[in-house]
């Protein structure tokens, strides 16, 4: 069977996706999900309850600038970065205390902004 598979790739990529799509797929697929969201959702939901209780500032400047995006007070632009064409971009804080002061960078910059990178 290796020596099948190795042989013909794409007759067997073929016969995953046309198996994916099936009813037995995708059942199983739910009952995974579920059982992950039965098991994780209470852990995940306390950790983003500290996380807001310990970082209020944060999540309320993220809160205004996702007001402003919405009401359009507030456009998006793009990375910051110098010859960066990547369009999707999220607001950089330099002051949380200033929640429409935003510069805006692709994620790989933002994380350098925020120093999580080297």
């Amino acid at each position: 069977m290796k020596k099948y598979r190795h042989a013909h790739p794409e007759k067997i990529q073929a016969i995953k996706k046309k198996w994916k799509r099936t009813d037995v797929a995708l059942v199983g697929r739910r009952a995974q999900s579920k059982r992950y969201r039965e098991r994780y959702t209470p852990m995940i939901v306390e950790k983003n309850r500290r996380y807001a209780e310990q970082n209020p500032e944060k999540i309320k400047a993220r809160r205004e600038v996702a007001k402003a995006l919405k009401s359009g007070i507030l456009k998006k632009g793009e990375c910051k970065m110098e010859g960066c064409d990547s369009k999707k971009v999220q607001a950089h804080h330099h002051d949380y205390s200033k929640p429409l002061d935003v510069e805006w960078a692709c994620s790989k910059h933002h994380a350098e902004l925020d120093g999580k990178v080297k």
